[in-house]
């Protein structure tokens, strides 16, 4: 079965150069998560058509090179997702560390207001902590929701702690 051509930019003698990658949505222990159809991201972020995508693609590209590092290290076997459920709640992303789900993320341009979703879907995962990625500067709050904590930080602030 050949490639999509969106995913192979081009062949070069044997090594292939991709312009773009795919998150699946988790499945597992996820007891009402609906079955979607991939998300698409670019390796070059900047090329995304708006601001609020932009973003997301940002902070996805930097989840994504996380993950590979942590598990390239040994520190468990990590992988990234997304998660929506029946009721149209999603989580951008979901950093799964051994098969289960580990942390739970938010990508969101100008809203710091944490999101509602968090409430419906932090149960349902099982995580002690989430984290909300903004834009805006100098953000560090700490919310309730139900027994987890979600954290509502700058960019600046998160993504400098990843590799």
């Amino acid at each position: 079965m050949a490639r999509p051509r969106w995913r192979r930019c081009c062949s070069l003698g044997g090594d292939e150069l991709y312009y773009a990658y795919l998150l699946r949505p988790w499945r597992k222990r996820a007891t009402r998560s609906l079955r979607q159809a991939a998300k698409l991201y670019l390796w070059d972020w900047s090329e995304a058509p708006d601001r609020a995508k932009r973003f997301e693609n940002l902070v996805a590209g930097r989840l994504l090179k996380a993950y590979h590092t942590w598990t390239d290290a040994g520190e468990g076997d990590f992988e990234l997702h997304y998660l929506r459920s029946e009721e149209k709640q999603e989580t951008d992303f979901l950093v799964v560390r051994d098969g289960k789900p580990w942390l739970p993320v938010e990508a969101r341009l100008g809203d710091t207001a944490p999101s509602p979703h968090w409430r419906a879907l932090l149960p349902l995962l099982g995580c002690p902590r989430a984290v909300q990625v903004v834009a805006p500067p100098s953000r560090f709050e700490r919310h309730q929701a139900g027994d987890s904590e979600v954290l509502v930080t700058s960019a600046t602030h998160v993504l400098a702690c990843l590799v």
